[in-house]
């Protein structure tokens, strides 16, 4: 029996995919839509927005699985495998951030850091 493979491509948008000074992608849309109807997953992985990626697989007429905002968010994991979740959110709320860094980082290395809630204001 033949193994059945799937190919992932993982990339930027801003300077990769979309143009550098136009943040258009006219040039090579019929391309990203050659490979998508060849079963090929196109998955952007930007610093952008869920929006600001959303605009764009609206522009491309396609539903792609993305990370937006550093890795922060995976979307459409579901469009790959029916048993992925369709969302994971890696980020976290600032206050679940403190209690993480109150319960397990030493008293030693706390007192190391400083936060830019806790420092003064310097007047001009």
């Amino acid at each position: 029996m033949k193994k059945k493979f799937v190919i992932l491509i993982f990339t930027d948008l801003d300077g990769s995919l979309l143009n550098r000074d136009t943040f258009k992608f006219d040039e090579i849309k019929n391309f990203l839509k050659d490979l998508i109807s060849k079963r090929i997953f196109i998955i952007p992985n930007s610093s952008k927005t869920e929006n600001e990626i959303i605009d764009f697989n609206q522009e491309l007429d396609e539903n792609l699985t993305y990370i937006s905002e550093n890795g922060s968010v995976i979307n459409g994991l579901d469009l790959l495998n029916a048993n992925f979740p369709d969302k994971i959110v890696l980020s976290r709320e600032k206050n679940e951030i403190q209690e993480i860094f109150d319960s397990k980082i030493s008293k030693n290395l706390k007192d190391k850091c400083k936060f830019i809630t806790k420092m003064k204001k310097k007047n001009k």
